[in-house]
């Protein structure tokens, strides 16, 4: 019985440090707090007379802005120490995931355009400005199957890409 009872801990154990979401196979939870600093405040605790993110914009939009945010904001760094193929992946993985964010939300919600899009929901990033970051990162990685699928729905939606 005991050892039954330490393989389920050791299990239990085990599936806590397998990634709980998308994300958490980019960047550790510790990792993406420690970047997300200077993001600002989301948090429960509000000051009377202050102005915050979810007065203006529901949870789904805060979560893919903090996820473009981690992905465009530069992360300062010694530069003999910076690994900059997996700065580019990171930066990668970050927009592909904010794009699955973007895409679904507007086949949820049927939207119109990208537009209407940006207008609702974008707070400090436009599609149009992270979507061609996006697309040359693909290309440079060769990932061919995502680059299609990126490139098809800014074709398909008419997107004007920087």
């Amino acid at each position: 019985m005991g050892e039954v009872k330490m393989a389920i801990e050791e299990i239990t154990h085990l599936s806590d440090s397998f990634p709980k979401d998308a994300i958490d196979l980019i960047e550790s939870p510790e990792e993406r707090g420690k970047w997300l600093k200077r993001y600002p405040y989301t948090g429960q605790e509000k000051v009377e007379g202050r102005i915050y993110l979810v007065d203006y914009y529901d949870e789904k939009s805060i979560e893919t802005d903090k996820i473009l945010y981690l992905a465009l904001m530069n992360r300062p760094g010694l530069i003999w120490k910076r690994n900059v193929e997996q700065e580019k992946k990171r930066a990668k993985e970050y927009l592909y995931l904010a794009f699955q964010k973007c895409r679904e939300r507007i086949e949820e919600e049927q939207l119109a355009s990208v537009a209407e899009y940006n207008e609702k929901y974008s707070i400090h990033y436009q599609c149009e400005e992270w979507l061609g970051e996006l697309c040359r990162l693909l290309r440079e990685s060769r990932d061919v199957e995502k680059y299609e699928e990126v490139k098809k729905f800014i074709t398909d939606k008419q997107i004007m890409v920087s």
